[in-house]
């Protein structure tokens, strides 16, 4: 009873209570001891992201909060900021409950739940939200930035757009990992919009990454921020291959998409070099495996992987020798020429992997020698 007159309250409009109700549930989904949530539980957090929904929808700014909603923000604020130091998931300086419902959404489906609410959240309009969501950050930064690649820039506020694009980008990956119905409702919520939307992604990072006028690029050695760049990437990477695992149709609204096989090339063949340590095995796996996907469902996806061309991408300004070596080059071409560099690193490091074991094994039987001669020496001395 009691958290059915609260979703009726939030229903109606209680922002202050739904922001002390997502509160307390994230307090709940935190805490190590507590592995599920009931039902009415899951009902009023998408009850709560509804309240933000016709902003998202209309693109409108959200509504101005009353004196005592931003009294009650700065208090839970501040009892966050105690409580909870450590925490970096959101802003605690402007709380919303619709980015704490967010998180606690991320814990709700993810693989290892023990209760599975994903045709729940599907059907009570979740996927719709973060989908509607998503788009939202990315038509906001496509007006701040003019999506173009000169007109890029990696501010604070684009930087933290990202961020909850990485998060939306969570959530509906574990809405539709191995769920065939979630995948295609996905694919087919406002006329195949998510792919739209996931093609803007991939180019609105690639672009913050073109933006950078160094050759030898190190984003993720820079600043937090420019780590976030690659984040997102990567999960959208994550949420492509997810949608397109074993799934025909969904392979072939993704490869036919102008520009898609293109975009996703690049971030095999170039983006590598680009990335840190921490993301460059990623780009790798997780662009060959969306490849796969793609050409292995549906035939047509091949041949247009064979028309791309990168002679005039800017990619091999970031790198002379590699424009030496494979401008001009088909696809196909490229990925061979990306592989046997790959392989041959690969020999070099477990050359260099066997040659310091080696040293290694060598060290440890010198100091053994000599060990031996002076337990020998010792056993000598009483003797003589």
């Amino acid at each position: 009873k009691q958290w059915y007159q609260r979703r009726v309250a939030i229903t109606a409009g209680d922002l202050s209570l739904a922001l002390c109700t997502a509160a307390l549930m994230y307090i709940i989904s935190i805490d190590d001891t507590i592995n599920d949530f009931p039902l009415d539980a899951i009902k009023i957090m998408l009850k709560i992201l509804k309240l933000e929904e016709p902003n998202l929808s209309r693109m409108m700014s959200p509504r101005k909060p009353s004196k005592s909603l931003l009294n009650f923000k700065r208090k839970l604020s501040d009892l966050f900021k105690k409580e909870l130091s450590t925490l970096e998931v959101f802003n605690l300086d402007n709380l919303s409950a619709a980015e704490m419902v967010h998180e606690i959404l991320i814990f709700v489906t993810a693989p290892t739940a023990q209760v599975d609410f994903r045709e729940l959240i599907r059907m009570e309009g979740g996927i719709d939200y973060f989908l509607l969501r998503m788009d939202y950050l990315i038509t906001s930064i496509d007006k701040a930035n003019k999506y173009s690649v000169s007109d890029s820039k990696l501010t604070p506020e684009t930087s933290e757009k990202l961020n909850r694009v990485e998060r939306c980008l969570q959530v509906l990956e574990n809405l539709t990992y191995m769920n065939g119905d979630n995948q295609n409702y996905l694919l087919n919520f406002k006329s195949k919009s998510v792919v739209r939307c996931l093609f803007r992604t991939l180019n609105i990072c690639l672009s913050m990454i073109h933006s950078s006028q160094s050759k030898k690029i190190k984003l993720l050695s820079r600043s937090k921020q420019t780590d976030k760049v690659f984040e997102c990437l990567i999960a959208t990477m994550r949420m492509m291959l997810n949608l397109t695992h074993g799934n025909e149709y969904c392979c072939r609204e993704v490869g036919k998409y102008d520009g898609m096989m293109k975009t996703i090339l690049e971030n095999i063949l170039f983006l590598p070099k680009l990335a840190g340590e921490k993301h460059k095995f990623d780009c790798y796996t997780l662009g060959l495996g969306l490849l796969i996907n793609i050409m292995g469902e549906v035939p047509e996806n091949r041949r247009i992987i064979a028309k791309c061309s990168f002679d005039d991408s800017p990619w091999f300004s970031y790198d002379v020798e590699q424009a030496v070596f494979d401008q001009g080059k088909k696809p196909i071409e490229l990925l061979c020429s990306t592989f046997l560099r790959f392989h041959a690193s690969s020999n070099e490091l477990e050359k260099q992997t066997f040659i310091e074991a080696e040293s290694l094994c060598l060290k440890e039987a010198e100091e053994k020698k000599k060990e031996k001669s002076t337990d020998c020496d010792s056993a000598l001395i009483p003797l003589l």
